[in-house]
């Protein structure tokens, strides 16, 4: 956690305090990841028989609060069917503020899938999305989106690993060599956990260049990179570049983050959905479920923070 005060203590349990990105007035960005809507899920540590009431709670919340933006961080949906997709967008004009959306490894085709799936380009069509990466400018902030889920050449089309290729990363380098106070959002992460067990699937939760992107990163002195895929709330300092995973809407504990700025730096909270019902729900399946799903939550335990 980096240790550069703010002048005021945003809601929620704190995850990281910066001394940068600064803004010239208050800004408040929320990041919301891995709703894996659906109405026919049921249970699994995801809690899939929760996620569209997961989902409307959090925007609800977040229309509670002087929230200027919000960026959609991945796994809009479980299954990516062209039902759930536009099930995610009705519920999303709850929202009054602006906001972006980037794909998730549930969002996209995969050969695996039997089911009925979104084509990207039809995706890409649903969301207005011209090109990756996604641009937001919101005062002097810039907020940069990457597709980490898809990769026309069929890299990723047979598992849940990420990859964000040189076409990006050049179009990503041109974006960061004029932006200001870029923030940087992507699904997948820019690298593993300490730890992570180094055997799949464990090793499908970074993207496979994370490494180039870190370097790019830092060679333009980005002040942070927003994450999720991993459902583990939790700071990871990347050579220079600090790196935030964000907690998931389905699975415990049933969050989303708001990134507070202003001319002193920036606050970066962790803000709970679940009451105390849900919460216990949450853990329990998790906790009984499979191998991936009792170790997330393990790791999310060790390294959830105190509210200080």
């Amino acid at each position: 956690m980096n240790d550069t005060e703010t002048d005021s203590k945003p809601p929620g349990l704190v995850l990281s305090r910066n001394s940068r990105p600064q803004t010239e007035d208050s800004v408040q960005l929320a990041f919301v990841s891995d709703i894996h809507l659906t109405e026919s899920g049921e249970g699994t540590w995801k809690v899939l028989h929760r996620t569209a009431e997961r989902y409307q709670q959090a925007l609800r919340d977040i229309n509670q609060r002087d929230i200027d933006f919000v960026q959609f961080l991945g796994d809009l949906t479980h299954g990516g069917s062209p039902e759930d997709i536009e099930r995610f967008s009705r519920i999303r004009e709850i929202l009054d503020c602006p906001s972006s959306v980037i794909p998730g490894n549930h969002d996209v085709p995969k050969n695996y899938r039997t089911e009925d799936h979104l084509e990207f380009q039809e995706f890409r069509n649903r969301f207005q999305i011209s090109d990756f990466p996604t641009r937001k400018t919101i005062n002097n902030l810039t907020v940069i989106g990457l597709n980490s889920a898809y990769q026309q050449d069929g890299t990723l089309d047979s598992n849940w690993s990420g990859k964000i290729g040189k076409k990006q990363r050049d179009r990503l380098e041109t974006i960061l060599a004029s932006a200001e106070n870029p923030i940087v959002c992507l699904h997948h992460n820019l690298g593993p956990l300490p730890e992570h067990p180094r055997e799949s699937p464990w090793t499908w939760f970074p993207a496979k260049d994370g490494n180039l992107i870190i370097e790019l990163l830092d060679q333009y002195d980005v002040p942070l990179a927003i994450s999720g895929h991993h459902h583990v709330p939790t700071v990871v300092n990347r050579g220079g570049v600090t790196e935030i995973l964000s907690p998931a809407i389905c699975s415990f504990p049933q969050s989303y983050l708001i990134m507070s700025s202003n001319p002193n730096g920036t606050t970066v909270s962790l803000i709970p959905l679940a009451g105390k019902a849900g919460m216990k729900e949450a853990y329990w399946l998790a906790n009984k479920g499979d191998a991936i799903g009792k170790g997330v939550l393990d790791i999310v335990t060790e390294r959830l923070p105190n509210d200080e």
